[in-house]
């Protein structure tokens, strides 16, 4: 009776061999992941994973990492590293590799040295699919200091009061601008965002205020978005507009506008996001309806507008 109860207590040769076969089809995974970003496939912890990311892609990207996944990631961790989070390091290393192809800088003077980690950094929400969809229709973004007119491009628009805009209020005041599409003006680029940062009192470039948006770099590169992908990717059936138009003018987006915001009052700060009911009012209401997604504030009480950017962006192959 005791050596049976005995032999009952020991695993058996399946269970065994399947946990090696499960083990096995694991380091298979991380090791395909591992050398996507150029590591070694032997990787077996966190840990080592998180010091390989410092050898092959510098302390910048390492730092980065660091910032964007250890509250999620066990990096320091000495235990074995799951193929997922593998797989999410190894995403955020080619994300960040790709959006650093697509930023620029241009300044007054020239050749400031801007750091741009913090475009960088709030880019990285975005989903890649996405991303990679808006550089194929030639999407850049180039930061300046301080505000967009410090642009060469836009220099000669440092005094230009917009339509619609308060008297005395110019484009200096302007923290950013996703790109234009085809409102674009004279001289500016019109798949170009530009993003101002300043010198914070550390030494280091933050995104420069004077705006209200969740954050800016989301907020203008939704306009970069609903333009581009409006007139290029003609997504989705025709809007309010010709084939082609922006997608903040598509009849389906103007439903789930209204019903966030159509009973808004005039007092509101979410006005701004109405403006009567007009084309303008729509558009930045995509904008930071993008922005509020994406950073996952839930600033914005916006249920339909917000389903169907997501909705529309999953879409996107």
């Amino acid at each position: 009776m005791y050596a049976h109860a005995k032999q009952e207590d020991k695993p058996s040769a399946s269970f065994s061999t399947s946990t090696d076969e499960t083990r096995n089809d694991d380091k298979a995974l991380i090791a395909k992941q591992a050398r996507r970003i150029l590591l070694p496939g032997y990787i077996q912890t966190y840990q080592q994973a998180f010091h390989y990311i410092y050898q092959v892609h510098g302390l910048e990207s390492y730092n980065e990492l660091w910032s964007a996944l250890s509250d999620k990631i066990p990096l320091n961790s000495t235990q074995l590293i799951t193929p997922q989070h593998m797989e999410a390091i190894a995403d955020f290393i080619v994300t960040r590799e790709l959006i650093s192809r697509k930023i620029y800088t241009r300044t007054t003077p020239s050749d400031i040295p801007i750091d741009v980690a913090e475009i960088r950094r709030y880019l990285q929400k975005i989903p890649v699919n996405v991303l990679e969809k808006a550089f194929s229709f030639g999407q850049v973004l180039t930061a300046t200091n301080d505000n967009i007119t410090n642009h060469p491009r836009m220099n000669k628009y440092k005094h230009f009061t917009p339509r619609g805009w308060p008297a005395g209020t110019t484009l200096e005041s302007l923290s950013g601008m996703g790109a234009p599409g085809k409102v674009a003006m004279e001289g500016t680029h019109p798949d170009e965002t530009i993003i101002a940062l300043s010198k914070n009192s550390a030494g280091g470039w933050s995104l420069a205020g004077g705006h209200s948006a969740t954050n800016l770099v989301l907020h203008e590169y939704g306009h970069a978005i609903d333009r581009s992908f409006g007139e290029k990717g003609l997504m989705g059936p025709k809007g309010t507009g010709e084939a082609g138009d922006f997608l903040s003018r598509r009849e389906s987006f103007i439903a789930a506008w209204k019903r966030d915001l159509s009973n808004t009052p005039p007092d509101s700060h979410d006005n701004y996001y109405w403006q009567g009911g007009s084309s303008g009012g729509a558009e930045e209401a995509f904008a930071e309806g993008f922005s509020d997604l994406y950073l996952q504030s839930n600033a914005r009480n916006w249920p339909n507008i917000k389903s169907y950017i997501e909705n529309k962006m999953k879409s996107i192959k």
